[in-house]
């Protein structure tokens, strides 16, 4: 099987979307500021 690597979802809370995320997949994510945009990144 071939994992995931990256994927891209647009929102417009990303608090709210960590949280449904988070809980939906039972993973857990850190927020990143990279070139002014916010991104969640799953936590190693």
């Amino acid at each position: 099987m071939n994992p995931v690597g990256w994927f891209e979802i647009a929102v417009s809370d990303m608090d709210r979307a960590m949280a449904f995320y988070e809980e939906a997949l039972g993973l857990t994510l850190s927020k990143q500021e990279v070139g002014g945009l916010s991104l969640f990144l799953q936590a190693s």
